[in-house]
């Protein structure tokens, strides 16, 4: 059966989250939700260097990530409170390090 947009709907939740709120909010998710897909990511998002944007009111995400294993760059571009279009560009491994370095140099030049 092919996939619906349904399939590709993503949550993501933003904000300061202490240990003790981090295991409140496993310990509700465990009791109200299903686990569709365990992942393990490391991420570094380099958008809250933009002089010229907000947190709030940015457009434009740009992050370096290793997730499961896969390393990418990805630049997500819109509102928050609509969709938005992701671009990513998958990497090797052994590339992640110097992508981090670019990005840190473009964002400060």
């Amino acid at each position: 059966m092919p996939k619906t947009n349904q399939d590709n709907i993503e949550n993501e939740f933003r904000g300061l989250l202490v240990a003790e709120g981090y295991i409140r909010l496993l310990e509700f998710l465990d009791k109200v939700g299903t686990k569709q897909l365990v992942v393990n990511r490391f991420g570094i998002d380099f958008s809250t260097y933009a002089p010229s944007e907000g947190l709030e009111t940015r457009k434009r995400d740009i992050r370096a990530r290793i997730t499961s294993g896969k390393a990418e760059l990805i630049v997500k571009l819109g509102d928050w409170t609509g969709l938005r279009k992701e671009i990513s560009v998958e990497l090797k491994a052994d590339q992640f390090s110097n992508a981090v370095e670019f990005l840190v140099v473009a964002q400060n030049t």
